[in-house]
């Protein structure tokens, strides 16, 4: 699958605000989705989704089981939809919930 040509330029984005402290570690921080964090879980893959690419500063930290199922649910990665069934993001509520609660979290200045 071909990436998203903005994809780079906005990971040098992402590390440069952990860099300057805007933002944390991503493995610092908790699962916006199920809550797992690596201090629960060490073998926990932790990453940073952006919904929108356009929208650098918007992130909301996730394990890496919680980012397939949203990629998997905004049909952005082809894999088994049963693979969603069991995450809050598979619940349309949720998502919605999830994204509110998150929206902005990391934005510049903050």
């Amino acid at each position: 699958m071909a990436r998203n040509p903005m994809t780079e330029k906005v990971r040098g984005h992402l590390r440069k605000m952990i860099k300057e402290g805007k933002i944390p570690p991503v493995s610092e921080c908790e699962c916006s989705v199920c809550g797992t964090s690596r201090k629960k879980n060490p073998n926990v893959r932790m990453e940073y989704h952006h919904e929108d690419y356009s929208k650098p500063n918007e992130v909301i930290a996730v394990c890496g089981k919680c980012h397939t199922a949203i990629h998997i649910a905004n049909g952005t990665k082809f894999q088994k939809q049963s693979e969603v069934a069991n995450t809050r993001w598979s619940n349309p509520e949720s998502r919605e919930r999830i994204s509110r609660d998150n929206q902005g979290r990391f934005k510049k200045g903050s």
